[in-house]
């Protein structure tokens, strides 16, 4: 894709390609097209603006296949975003054989013919994408199992959801084919996730524990006719791994904390309560134009060095006082914001329900604190234990 891009914006520029230009080009970013293809591009340069053709003068080409190349390169970014953003929504697999359907594979499966389910009932309902066949299990959650309980739900695209029980545990599933869920229509996107979710939620209104799967984490085995049996099969091979996960979990929520301070007040704070920078800054005054450029570079250096290390310090005490309150919890990546504030502490928490009082009241004393602000979100599955 990229040496045939790159080939066409020459194309457009009008200037004549021959076979070793083109070849030298392509060597230039590291892609290495068959000599037919680049003969290819050779004839369509001939086609839109040689003068044997005569069909597009050469501003006239140059605007209409640089229109071309612009519409292709917004397709192609469209179609790359909206991949990224589902791929990074299945971030866990489940462990065991190699019967997950990933994002970028498609299995041609076979067409389920089984007439016997483990479910309440067999699903086939509409198929998605273009494998026309339920010969796969869309999987929503590991829960852990109590005599009587069912859960009657609808989950994605109005699937049936079910549940396959086997040593203890039930996999809350509906039948799909063993392709993703994937389309360039964001509010379908976001409407499948949300119904991911939903079927999640209802989950943990019925059973004492819940393990949560990504969005799009799909069990498949192209050997077996019976997808049900697949699953089954796996949760029984997979049952003390799976029971100790649930085991962490259970009868625990996940929780985010979001630590931000405001830049510019926090800095403010700095220079007139820190006596280095307080000096810099007095010595600045009155200088020449040369000599406040220095002083002024290295005060933004202190000032940058002196907040880095204020940034860390809170971090480390904001641990210290919701760590009591957890069973567990990760650190996460800092995230941009756009309101003035940045994040300086991310945490995905692990919280019993009786905790969380008394860490959104820590959370409170925290946000009192003079140019600091805090999140606290939830509660939500608890996709960031499952592994």
């Amino acid at each position: 894709m990229l040496s045939i891009l790159c080939a066409l914006a020459v194309l457009a520029s009008g200037k004549k390609l021959t076979l070793e230009s083109l070849q030298e080009m392509c060597r230039l970013i590291d892609e290495n097209p068959p000599a037919e293809e680049l003969k290819g591009i050779m004839l369509l340069q001939q086609a839109l603006i040689g003068d044997s053709y005569g069909c597009l003068n050469g501003k006239e080409a140059q605007g209409s296949i640089k229109a071309q190349i612009e519409s292709l390169c917004s397709r192609v970014n469209r179609v790359e975003e909206n991949m990224n953003r589902l791929l990074a929504l299945r971030s866990t697999e489940v462990p065991g054989e190699n019967k997950i359907v990933s994002l970028r594979e498609t299995v041609k499966g076979k067409k389920d013919t089984s007439s016997e389910k483990s479910g309440p009932a067999a699903h086939s309902g509409e198929e998605q994408g273009t494998v026309q066949n339920s010969s796969a299990c869309y999987l929503y959650g590991v829960v852990e199992y109590r005599e009587g309980l069912e859960l009657e739900c609808s989950g994605i695209d109005e699937k049936q959801v079910y549940l396959l029980i086997a040593e203890g545990l039930a996999a809350v599933v509906h039948r799909c084919s063993p392709e993703p869920y994937v389309t360039e229509n964001e509010e379908l996107a976001k409407t499948w996730v949300e119904r991911h979710n939903d079927v999640l939620e209802k989950c943990a209104e019925r059973f004492p524990a819940v393990l949560p799967y990504a969005f799009n984490t799909i069990l498949h085995d192209p050997s077996k006719e019976d997808a049900d049996l697949v699953v089954v099969d796996w949760l029984k091979k997979e049952a003390p791994q799976l029971e100790k996960r649930l085991a962490k979990v259970k009868n625990r929520q996940e929780y985010g904390v979001q630590l931000l301070w405001n830049t510019r007040s926090i800095a403010d704070e700095l220079l007139q309560v820190e006596q280095e920078l307080a000096a810099l800054k007095q010595n600045m005054a009155g200088q020449s134009a040369g000599a406040a450029y220095i002083y002024k570079e290295k005060l933004e250096r202190l000032l940058k060095d002196k907040m880095e290390a204020l940034a860390a310090n809170r971090h480390r005490e904001l641990i210290e006082k919701i760590r009591p309150f957890c069973a567990d919890f990760k650190v996460e990546r800092n995230k941009k914001t756009e309101d003035g504030y940045e994040m300086i502490g991310n945490w995905s928490c692990l919280v019993a329900p009786d905790q969380v009082e008394a860490l959104g009241s820590v959370l409170e004393g925290v946000a009192e604190m003079k140019g600091y602000k805090v999140r606290f979100t939830g509660p939500w599955p608890p996709y960031s234990f499952v592994d």
